[in-house]
């Protein structure tokens, strides 16, 4: 808390998601129960709002919408150069037209852009 003994949102939040953390649909209370908290978490989460409980409900939403698309990018990508040969980089550019396009989108979609190439021979 701080001097006026008062938690800030961000830390309410914090508090939430690390609750909800691997059970997004848990029960809030049942949540807030289950987790071990310091003095300092639990009274955030004993200070937390509905406006909080909202704003964290919303942002776990998002957070398993993104995992569901790169799992389905990771999927596709497996599916589209799993005939193939050599690295991923090789397996990739050996393909043609339609299946490259999808491939490169599938890899963009990942993220994997950054110069080092992800250990999947």
């Amino acid at each position: 808390m701080n001097e006026e003994g008062v938690t800030s949102r961000s830390d309410r939040l914090a508090v939430l998601l690390a609750q909800f953390r691997g059970v997004p649909l848990l029960d809030p209370e049942e949540a807030i129960e289950s987790t071990p908290l310091l003095p300092y978490g639990y009274a955030c989460a004993q200070a937390v709002t509905a406006d909080d409980l909202a704003l964290a409900g919303a942002m776990l939403s998002l957070e398993a919408e993104l995992r569901e698309r790169g799992w389905a990018a990771v999927e596709r990508l497996g599916a589209l150069v799993a005939a193939g040969e050599g690295t991923l980089q090789e397996r990739v550019l050996a393909l043609d037209g339609a299946d490259f396009a999808g491939a490169a989108s599938c890899v963009v979609a990942l993220g994997w852009l950054d110069g080092e190439e992800p250990d999947v021979e």
